[in-house]
Formats: C-alpha cells, structure tokens, sequence
C-alpha cells in the first residue's frame, strides 16, 4: 500500500480510517476470536440455565400475559437474534466489512497504476498517482469523521434499547407494570402477548414465575451480550456503510469533476470490460457486506414476531416446517412460502410495524441495500460510459492504430463490466430476496439455499485450485 503524507486536520481525520483499514491483516482472526466470544456466551447461557426457558406467560408476581395458549421457548438458545449473531453472523459481517474497506484501497492503487486516471482537461495525460491517492484517503478521512459520529449514534440507540428491553423490567419491584407499560394509568387495560411495547426474551428470565437465574445475573450476562453483539455490530456496521456511501460518491460524474479527474478505459486493454473489472472485487464484498447485514436484521424482527405468536411454541412451528412433507407440487411450495405471518395467525401486520425491531430494520434494509446500487450506477455505469465517450470524441483518427482502438473503445459496455463476475449479479439478487424474506417470511429459506450454494462453489474452487509450481532456479 502506498503512504501519502497528509497534513493538519486532514491527517488526523484519516488516521481513524487508516486505523480500520490496518485492520485487513488480521480480518480472519478477529472473526475468529468473535466466534469464540459467541461460543462461550451460548455455553455460559448453559450453566446459568437460562438457554431452554419454556415460558407460559406467567410472572414471578403472579399476573399473566394474556394470549398465551401454551409454553413458549423464549430461552438464549432459541433466540435467533442475539446467539446466532454473536456466534456467525457478526463475525462474518465484520470480515466481510474489513476486506470490503481493503479492496477499496486496492482498488484506487490499481486504477492509477494501470494509468486509468486521466487529466479532465488533458485526458492524454495520466493524473499524478500521489495526488489521486491523496484525495482518495482525504476523502475517506472525511468519511470516517461522519462514520464515527453515526457510529456513536448507533451505541446511543442500542444502549437505550438495553435500558428498555433488559434493565428496566429487571429493576421494576412490580414486573407487570414494567413489561406492559401503561398498566399504571389504565388499571384495566390488559397486559397482552400482541402489546407491540414489550419483550419477552430471556434476557429478562428472573421475573418468569419458573425463572432458573436471578436478577444480577440475568441483568450481567444481558450486558456482555449486548456490548458484544448489537453494540458493537451497530457500531461497525454504521461507520462502515457510510464508508460505503462515500466510496461511491467519489467515483461519482461530480466529485470527479470538482477534483478535475476522469476514470478512462484502460489504454492497453485486451478485452471490453476495459480495466474496469478491477471494481468486481469491491462490489462483491459490498454485496456480500449488504445481504449479512439484511439477514441480522431479519432475526432480529423474526424473533420479535415469534415471541407474539400464540400458536408458535417454537421455531419450528414457527415457520410451520411439518408441513414441508405435503409439498408434492410446485404450487404448494409456492403457496407455502409466499404465505406472510398475517395469513399464518391470527395476527395483525399493523401490530407488527410498531415493534422498535421493525422501525431498526425499516430504517436500515434500504440503507444496507442502497449502497450497492449507488456503486452500481455511479462507478460501473456512469464512470465508464463517461470515460466511453470522453475517449471517442478525443481519439485521433491520424493516429495508425486509431481504427484497432476505436474499435475498443466502442465494445466497452456498462453490461459487460457487470458481467465480468456472475457472482456480482447472484449477490444482488439474494439481498433482494432476503429483503422480500421481511413480507414473505419463508424466503429465507430461498436464501439460505442460494448462500450455500455460492459457499460451496467458491469452497470447491478453492480446493480444486491447482498449485502453483515452484520457480526453476536461473
């Protein structure tokens, strides 16, 4: 990676980005060690005996939740949202983020190296590589400056919701009046399973009337959960996204415009992509950055859903799986998949869109999604369609090999740049479905199926790749 010396505020802004960035040489074992912290918060929700909790709905102090038909396992092992995600998709998700940023990085040396930068006002003359990687990491500099101050935001937001779900009803003397709010000024109003205000997780599994764990116990183990899981995966996930955002709005017409810089086709390219398959990685690794994060969220407002579900004793149930050995019919797995919880139970959607889950995943699945499109348009379309024809109007028609170039200038196609990697097109088209999994719950399915077929290709090319031979001595 090449240092470029910055100066005054600029520097210190970037060093919070370089700082992340250094972070690619140990990408793989900071996955690691969180899968490990989330292997031991599972085997201490053992010991605790707070892992399998079938809760009835009734509370220490006697009053019940109404809407409860049977037990329900709402215990830390059944809670897709915080063990699943602590144990494999945090860590996931910051690898993924982490060689995201790097590819980034790469990315820009590459396109100056292969001398792809030109002079907006002399498109013969390649731009100074130092001064495009200056303005590059000025910009990102700046960019960790509004990732910091959202990521701060993001804690704010999680540590609230730690008050709400964990400490509030942990401290309350009376536990109904804290889970159902708004029983202390309508005495009559029932504490009721569908109440959008409340949670019923195992977090809060000292005030069940069978609780195996008492409050300070409960309430410590909840913390270090919380700190480990949506805390710190908010905070990444934020800061990284709005790197997201601000990687493709310096490739954008008017960044490059204000910096006096054009992205040209590659001047020795052999094929019609033209150099700008160097961006595949990238996007891959946003793509791959957008559809964990979708998928966290969806455990996330799934387990809300689940724990408001009478008929639903557990996961299983949940999505109805005893019904997969009647699907004999192209139809039925239809019906069965595109069914939504409003057509499964006895529930309102409405009910649903209140829940603070659904206003996070609101909020975040198009910010998670956008940031691929952005990059989409704004550097494979719309950079090499400019490049495109800032190069056929400049090309010299005097020039003896001006027909062999102009001939490879127009085969470049935005397409083609698209299609360079079919994993690229894959990955937008699973996010797609796993955000249509929010509506139609099942196609999650769809896109665990699709996930693990790409694992397994990507797996199988990796141990078929055959292995490089070894230099012979000169």
């Amino acid at each position: 990676m090449t240092k470029i010396e910055l100066k005054g505020g600029v520097r210190r802004l970037a060093w919070v980005d370089q700082a992340f960035l250094d972070l690619n040489r140990h990408a793989g074992a900071i996955a690691i060690l969180w899968i490990a912290i989330g292997a031991l918060l599972l085997l201490f929700s053992f010991f605790l005996g707070i892992s399998v909790l079938p809760f009835d709905g009734r509370l220490a102090d006697g009053n019940i939740i109404d809407g409860f038909t049977q037990p329900k396992d709402v215990g830390y092992a059944f809670a897709l949202n915080v063990w699943a995600v602590s144990l494999v998709l945090l860590p996931a998700l910051m690898f993924t983020l982490i060689r995201a940023r790097s590819a980034m990085e790469q990315l820009a040396e590459k396109l100056a190296a292969t001398g792809m930068v030109r002079r907006r006002n002399e498109p013969s003359k390649p731009y100074a590589r130092a001064d495009f990687l200056a303005a590059w990491r000025k910009h990102m500099g700046l960019s960790a400056a509004f990732g910091v101050c959202f990521a701060l935001l993001a804690v704010a937001v999680m540590f609230h919701d730690f008050y709400d779900a964990v400490l509030r009803p942990l401290m309350a003397e009376e536990p109904i009046y804290e889970i159902c709010p708004g029983l202390r000024f309508a005495a009559d109003y029932p504490c009721n399973l569908f109440n959008a205000g409340i949670d019923l997780d195992w977090s809060i599994s000292a005030l069940y009337q069978d609780g195996s764990t008492n409050r300070a116990i409960s309430g410590v183990f909840a913390s270090v959960v919380y700190l480990t899981t949506p805390v710190v995966g908010g905070a990444i996930g934020f800061f990284s996204f709005f790197q997201f955002v601000f990687f493709g709005s310096f490739y954008s017409r008017p960044s490059l415009e204000a910096m006096g810089i054009t992205i040209l086709p590659a001047p020795n390219a052999e094929n019609p992509t033209a150099g700008f398959e160097l961006f595949t990685e990238t996007f891959v690794r946003m793509s791959w950055c957008a559809l964990i994060a979708v998928i966290t969220l969806y455990t996330g407002q799934m387990q809300n859903i689940y724990w408001r579900v009478p008929e639903a004793s557990s996961m299983v149930e949940f999505y109805q799986l005893g019904q997969l050995g009647s699907l004999t019919s192209l139809q039925a797995i239809w019906t069965f998949l595109t069914e939504d919880p409003a057509q499964m139970w006895a529930f309102e959607r409405s009910e649903l869109l209140k829940t603070r889950h659904a206003i996070f995943a609101v909020l975040l699945v198009p910010f998670a999604f956008v940031t691929p499109l952005i990059f989409a348009y704004f550097v494979l379309f719309d950079t090499a369609i400019q490049g495109k024809g800032l190069l056929q109007r400049t090309g010299s028609a005097t020039a003896p090999d001006a027909q062999d170039k102009t001939d490879k200038i127009s085969n470049v196609s935005a397409w083609q740049i698209v299609r360079t990697d079919l994993r690229s097109v894959w990955l937008l088209m699973i996010v797609v479905i796993a955000i249509a999994s929010f509506i139609w719950t099942r196609f999650i399915f769809i896109v665990i199926i699709l996930v693990g077929a790409l694992l397994l290709e990507k797996a199988l090319r990796l141990f078929t790749k055959p292995p490089k031979l070894a230099e012979r001595p000169h």
